[in-house]
């Protein structure tokens, strides 16, 4: 009995708390003009015979780029405290650049195997871990299918012992260039706001700088967030999520390629580790915590690299608004947007991702 009146009055205080905060931010307004210097991506194509045609696209990665990925493989784990850490480095003989990819929510190493099969056909040694929470690397719960994080401080402590412990002891004396997705862009962003001297340029791709809240504005889920914190319900699901459960839904993907959406799909149904299916409140709460942080004045002047920001225009999953603020917060930012694109602007139809990628390459070889 003493526990369900404590349960009825933590949902009363839900309740109370919700309905007080709704006052103050249902009416409040995010939206920012878009900033002068967005420029829409360009449609050209540059002659080059690097990128997979989307016929028989499965068969191709399965019997032709897995096998040359895993001719250049070398894999592993670090230790930060106790939390064990996957990664992977691709070495190819003659590479004489190499880029670091930070992989985004519910995300992990082998969704990027044509990114990576590009960039190591252009030359480039690639080196990538699996954030904590995801893929092989340990979680702090026993549900596989929930991301939750304490503070974005630890994926930022992670992320800076990756490039000490693994990328920087391998890497020799190539110039290094970042490229990062989602919420590894908002991991990304912060290395580059508090790290100088690792990269000549970034490519931030449809990074995760505003938390997409649906239709619950989000000061609200926030103060939700807070709320079930205070309660002792931070491993819970967010609202509308719950385990994993194997469903085919390619409309409903961040992925406007069916060819390439099937190959994600046959990985993911096979590997227990590759089922995210969704955030805890205490992520969320983290992860609104550092969207604002990495987004002040302060912070982004401290971006001294050349940032190429793309964002995608039917994009879902992340707020626009926190997009412009860094493409207006930093003279550093070049600001592309992506006509008919979803969220995963690699993984795209070619028509737009070949012209995507060969801006990416004419980026960094601009800044090398």
């Amino acid at each position: 009995m003493l526990k369900r009146k404590k349960l009825l009055l933590s949902i009363v205080l839900v309740c109370i708390i919700i309905l007080a905060g709704a006052g103050i931010y249902v009416c409040a307004s995010k939206d920012i003009a878009v900033p002068e210097k967005r420029q829409t991506l360009e449609l050209t194509q540059i002659q080059n015979n690097i990128y997979l045609s989307e016929e028989n696209f499965v068969e191709t990665m399965q019997n032709e780029v897995e096998p040359m990925l895993e001719s250049c493989l070398t894999d592993g784990y670090f230790k930060n405290g106790d939390i064990s850490l996957y990664y992977r480095m691709y070495q190819m003989e003659g590479a004489e650049k190499s880029v670091v990819i930070s992989h985004g929510f519910t995300e992990y190493a082998d969704k990027y195997n044509e990114v990576i099969y590009y960039y190591l056909k252009s030359g480039y040694d690639v080196y990538i871990m699996e954030h904590r929470g995801h893929g092989n690397s340990t979680r702090e719960v026993e549900d596989k299918g929930l991301v939750y994080i304490s503070s974005f401080d630890e994926y930022a402590k992670d992320f800076k012992m990756f490039m000490d412990e693994v990328v920087v002891k391998n890497n020799g004396s190539k110039p290094m260039y970042l490229f990062a997705h989602s919420m590894g862009g908002a991991i990304a962003t912060r290395f580059i706001e508090n790290n100088q001297g690792y990269f000549k340029a970034a490519v931030l791709s449809a990074p995760m700088l505003d938390v997409n809240t649906g239709s619950t504005p989000e000061g609200i889920a926030n103060l939700l967030a807070n709320v079930m914190d205070l309660i002792g319900k931070e491993k819970s699901y967010l609202l509308g999520y719950g385990p994993y459960v194997e469903e085919y839904n390619f409309d409903g993907s961040s992925t406007s390629s069916k060819a390439r959406y099937d190959y994600y799909y046959s990985k993911e149904s096979a590997n227990e580790n590759y089922q995210g299916s969704g955030g805890s409140y205490a992520w969320l709460k983290a992860a609104v915590a550092e969207t604002k942080n990495l987004l002040k004045q302060e912070n982004m002047d401290k971006i001294q690299i050349p940032v190429l920001l793309f964002q995608a225009e039917n994009d879902s999953l992340v707020e626009a608004n926190g997009l412009y603020k860094l493409a207006n917060g930093s003279d550093y930012v070049e600001f592309i947007m992506v006509e008919g694109a979803k969220h995963q602007l690699w993984s795209t139809p070619n028509e737009l991702l070949i012209p995507y990628f060969d801006k990416v390459f004419d980026f960094y070889s601009q800044n090398n």
